[in-house]
């Protein structure tokens, strides 16, 4: 009877295992996007700057505003099964084996950190592992059905998920030849295809955010690698865009350009008033030779400068009264407040931890590279 509870209870202790952080700050990990996120889930409507999706499942996972630590729970208990389904059903691994990966993956990666996050960042990863398992592990009908549907919630909760997954299907498709062997090859056409229908079809979910806020993503990511100034420079004394009075101010900076609020982005009108202009100076981008060059190289470069960028920690500051994160669990989780206020976090004692564990997974993901690269 307790053998058939075995896996079950190897998933949970997993779960446990990969909520270390959370633990040992005393509560969910917050982040500066979590307002937004509670916020769109709670009353609900779709922001300016990303999908709703995550901010429905924070509402579901914490049962309509219990608490927060149900949320990373069912996080954790996802990443748990996913990681442990990936491991058996193609690499063969014992229960036994795949909790020991899971102790070191908690131990020497940011994994247990994400997992601990009250973020979406957690499901890039879930998708990809929904990928290897859909495409390489033997499952039942039900158990696939399943996949599919925790890959298509994967991809939801953020914008960027639909090119980045659809690239990257794309890719596998044409790389099946060398990637699969011939029995795995049979059915991982059909499999692709669905996949890659799925992550089309959630444009539907997040086409409301896309279409309030793409044209002011792309344009900043232009400004931060410098194409917008050269694009300005080169148009502005024959194109009547509403920016160009202040190109001069143009800052390369994402971040500054799309939330400071004394940005050109906002002296030129806002949001919706550089709609029409933003377009334009993307399609113009984008068409024109020498800016396709241009956003090619700066994209590729920029690519490989995030990837040394992102460390545990950015935006995990504390949150006072004042804070709009503080005042919105307080009014859609108002018994998590004690909590949330006693928490490592709140009391500035877990950046420091962060900071020293940023530096021993650094050594680490180097030595990886290394190793993978030989």
């Amino acid at each position: 009877m307790l053998r058939r509870f075995t896996p079950y209870l190897y998933t949970l202790v997993g779960a446990a295992i990969l909520l270390w952080p959370a633990i040992f700050n005393g509560f969910p990990i917050l982040n500066n996007d979590d307002a937004t996120y509670l916020a769109s889930g709670f009353i609900p409507d779709t922001p300016m700057d990303r999908p709703i999706t995550y901010g429905l499942l924070l509402r579901i996972g914490t049962l309509n505003g219990v608490s927060l630590w149900l949320a990373i729970a069912l996080q954790a208990i996802m990443m748990s099964w996913i990681i442990r389904a990936v491991l058996k059903r193609i690499a063969g691994f014992s229960d036994k084996q795949t909790l020991v990966i899971i102790v070191l993956l908690a131990a020497f990666s940011p994994l247990a950190y994400v997992c601990s996050l009250l973020m979406p960042d957690i499901f890039t990863a879930v998708a990809v592992l929904c990928i290897a398992l859909i495409l390489v592990g033997n499952l039942t009908r039900g158990t696939k059905i399943g996949v599919y549907v925790l890959y298509t919630l994967a991809v939801a909760v953020h914008m960027s998920h639909v090119l980045m997954f659809s690239l990257l299907l794309l890719l596998l498709l044409v790389l099946k030849k060398w990637l699969l062997d011939d029995e795995l090859r049979r059915g991982a056409f059909k499999r692709m295809v669905i996949m890659l229908l799925l992550t089309i079809s959630t444009i539907l979910i997040m086409g409301s955010a896309l279409s309030k806020s793409k044209h002011v993503f792309f344009v900043g990511a232009m400004a931060k690698r410098g194409v917008l100034q050269a694009y300005l420079a080169e148009h502005c004394p024959s194109d009547s865009f509403r920016i160009c009075a202040y190109r001069s101010e143009i800052v390369t900076n994402n971040n500054d350009f799309i939330w400071n609020p004394n940005s050109p982005l906002y002296k030129s009108g806002g949001w919706d008033a550089n709609k029409e202009d933003f377009n334009r100076i993307i399609k113009g981008s984008i068409t024109e030779s020498r800016f396709i060059k241009m956003q090619i190289a700066t994209s590729l470069v920029a690519t490989g400068q995030q990837l040394l960028q992102f460390h545990m920690g950015d935006g995990n500051i504390p949150f006072g009264p004042e804070t709009g994160l503080q005042q919105d669990v307080q009014q859609y989780l108002p018994k998590d407040i004690p909590r949330m206020n006693a928490a490592a976090q709140q009391q500035a004692r877990l950046l420091p931890l962060l900071g020293k564990l940023n530096i021993v997974y650094d050594v680490l993901i180097t030595i990886s590279l290394l190793v993978f690269l030989v």
